[in-house]
């Protein structure tokens, strides 16, 4: 918006404030000097010529403005059409430079029009229309000289459009004050005609009017002059905050880049989890299985150790039963084992809702107690501090070697959700349902 009012600076507004104030000044010496004379020795004009005449002259201002705007929009049109010709030209010398690479190796026996068996041809010769092919074939490196040739001149021809653009926004606006001006000198010019003042007091009421006009603009682009000011500020908190955006970014690059380095957790995680799948007895799954995990997502994803077998195990690709919820749980698990190591801030509760319902515990008997097993074992040894909550449709009871405190629940839909009338309340107590 500045930029569109002629005042994007505060330089440039005081500059513009002090030349308008000059001028009121210029005028002011003149009344007073007209003041001054007597009536005998005064020749003052009166004020209906000189305001004519300016009118003329800002006629003449606007008739020049107006031809330089036609020349400049013509002399852009010119320049953008010839920017689309060249840019229209380079697409289709980057296209028969594609079909040229494509059919330069193409030996053809019929003719690709009407499907006709070629004549013989000699070495020199063109297979298809029988021409000599020319000896030195531009290169690579000349079609790159091309190309950047073309370039240079686009970029040339948008540089001198986007002058064209900037001298086209100036004179349209002097044109705009121009033509604010010239109505003002014709509405004193009326209003003076109709007046029939001597010339004295003519010149004198209109200068007057000038001055206090350029007065008046003067005080009202001196007010605009905050809003550069504001606008720097907000500048400068912009480039305060690309900074710090900058330093962030460069700090976060090389902690990825030190945390990718040091592989050691994503390691310890990988075998975790592998000990947890073994140790659950998940089908297919065994000790020498490899397990990879990307840096950008850490999602695991279980490779068959045999070459034969290219399959991959990861959360996307397993099936929606049991063994997809298995796989996730026990990837849970490890998890909280590798947090434990290295004390990383993990809440110490993990709440597993059944890997088991879609896995029987009486044809998968020793799958369903190797899970719970595993579970028990961790909460005996490694996670003796964190709480387990497992849902589950059957109960296994840990081994009685196994020093862990388990409590049982066995919730049923219509037992009551007083803690007093039920010694097994639902979890939920207003929910009912099968």
């Amino acid at each position: 918006v500045l930029r569109d009012v002629g005042v994007e600076s505060e330089l440039e507004i005081a500059g513009k404030v002090k030349q308008l104030r000059d001028v009121a000044e210029t005028i002011g010496n003149t009344i007073a000097e007209q003041r001054r004379q007597t009536v005998g020795d005064r020749t003052t004009e009166h004020a209906t010529d000189r305001l004519r005449r300016q009118a003329q002259s800002l006629s003449a201002e606007l008739q020049t403005i107006d031809q330089a705007i036609r020349d400049l929009r013509d002399a852009k049109d010119q320049d953008s059409r010839h920017l689309h010709e060249i840019e229209t030209l380079a697409l289709k010398f980057r296209r028969s430079q594609s079909a040229r690479a494509v059919l330069s190796g193409v030996a053809f026996h019929s003719c690709p029009r009407c499907t006709q068996a070629l004549p013989e041809r000699p070495d020199n010769q063109c297979f298809v229309c029988g021409q000599p092919e020319e000896a030195d074939i531009a290169e690579s490196s000349d079609n790159a000289l091309v190309l950047k040739d073309i370039k240079s001149r686009t970029d040339e021809l948008r540089e001198i459009i986007a002058r064209h653009d900037t001298s086209l926004l100036q004179l349209l606006r002097e044109r705009e004050r121009l033509n604010i001006e010239r109505s003002r000198v014709e509405r004193e010019r009326n209003e003076t005609s109709q007046r029939f003042d001597s010339a004295y007091l003519s010149s004198v009421l209109t200068n007057e009017r000038e001055r206090s006009a350029l007065l008046q603009q003067a005080d009202s682009l001196a007010a605009m002059i905050r809003f550069p000011q504001m606008l720097e500020t907000l500048r400068n908190d912009v480039n305060e905050i690309v900074a710090k955006e900058a330093a962030l970014r460069f700090r976060l690059k090389e902690a990825r880049e030190a945390a990718e380095k040091d592989a050691t957790n994503i390691n310890t995680l990988k075998e975790l989890f592998l000990d947890c799948l073994v140790r659950s007895r998940v089908p297919g799954i065994s000790p020498t299985d490899n397990v990879e995990m990307s840096t950008s997502s850490f999602l695991p994803e279980l490779h068959s150790a045999d070459l034969a077998d290219s399959t991959v195990a990861s959360f996307a690709t397993l099936s929606s039963g049991g063994k997809k919820t298995l796989f996730k749980c026990c990837f849970a698990i490890a998890m909280h084992r590798l947090a434990v190591q290295v004390g990383a801030p993990l809440p110490e509760l993990l709440i597993i809702d059944s890997p088991m319902k879609n896995i029987s515990e009486r044809e998968n008997r020793d799958q369903f107690k190797g899970f719970y097993n595993l579970v028990y074992e961790l909460k005996a040894d490694e996670l003796k501090d964190t709480q387990f909550i497992l849902i589950d449709k059957e109960y296994t009871p840990p081994l009685r070697d196994l020093k862990i405190r388990v409590a049982s629940r066995h919730m049923k839909p219509n037992d009551p959700s007083d803690h007093r009338a039920s010694e097994q309340p639902p979890l939920i107590p207003y929910y009912r349902g099968n």
